[in-house]
């Protein structure tokens, strides 16, 4: 049986995003080395999904080079589209609201898309063939346009979560919705983006499981997740009203323990 593969992705974005500031800034790069002194102690390949502000920041583009140089990890994209260029403001206050990509219409998605991974293949001198989109939004649209520029895994998926009551554009539709989605990795059907097809696109789903009676759910406790959003689906939520995250918060150690039993 094949040994199980552990992935270890991160978000490398702006200071403080969550605090909306208006002028961006790229401190959180001076502790990415020990980081990765780390994961290469454990014999770990961490990946490196960047937002276009931290390829102007010079100490982490010396960082990801030699990352890249040394085999020791991957440089992947993470786009937000309201710190990228083009920019077309959706709102007076774009860096507040936080617009999703999804909120942007076909032509300033593909922009937007287009020069951050230009950006980081000229930076880096690679290809950029993971993506995760910022806050975590995906619609079929953008989908192709990641199959047509390239990529070939996609880790935006947050099974059992939905982000659609989180706000971008005022009056906008929110977030993606992804309690149905499947919890393990599958290629996409570029036309239903939900659905495993015979696409190049692989997804990997972020590590989420519900939790059930203070744990994390055996599987054959939620397979049910899988079907459309009926009355049995939405039994199955009332079931399991809360979800386990794999990542580290420096109180959730047995959860982790418990996440990597149940993948």
């Amino acid at each position: 049986m094949p040994r199980p593969s552990f992935l270890i992705t991160v978000n490398v974005e702006a200071d403080r995003l969550d605090q909306r500031p208006l002028l961006l800034t790229t401190k959180n790069s001076r502790c990415l080395p020990r980081f990765q002194s780390l994961c290469e102690a454990f014999g770990f390949l961490p990946t490196y999904l960047v937002s276009y502000e931290m390829t102007s920041c010079p100490q982490f583009v010396e960082f990801g080079r030699d990352v890249l140089r040394r085999n020791a990890g991957e440089i992947g994209a993470h786009l937000h589209g309201w710190t990228c260029p083009p920019f077309r403001t959706l709102t007076a206050e774009d860096h507040f609201h936080q617009p999703y990509i999804t909120d942007w219409g076909k032509q300033p998605m593909w922009e937007k898309l287009h020069t951050l991974t230009s950006k980081l293949e000229n930076e880096f001198e690679h290809d950029i063939v993971t993506h995760r989109s910022g806050r975590w939004a995906l619609n079929n649209r953008y989908v192709k346009m990641l199959r047509k520029r390239g990529y070939k895994v996609d880790c935006s998926v947050t099974p059992f979560v939905s982000w659609r009551k989180v706000p971008g554009v005022p009056g906008g539709r929110g977030g993606s919705n992804y309690q149905t989605f499947p919890y393990n990795e599958y290629f996409v059907d570029v036309d239903n983006y939900r659905m495993p097809g015979e696409s190049t696109l692989l997804e990997v789903p972020v590590t989420i499981r519900p939790v059930y009676k203070n744990r994390i759910a055996p599987a054959s406790m939620y397979s049910l997740q899988r079907m459309a959003l009926t009355y049995v689906h939405r039994a199955t939520r009332r079931l399991f009203p809360s979800v386990a995250w794999m990542r580290p918060n420096g109180k959730n150690l047995m959860t982790l323990f418990q996440l990597v039993e149940e993948s």
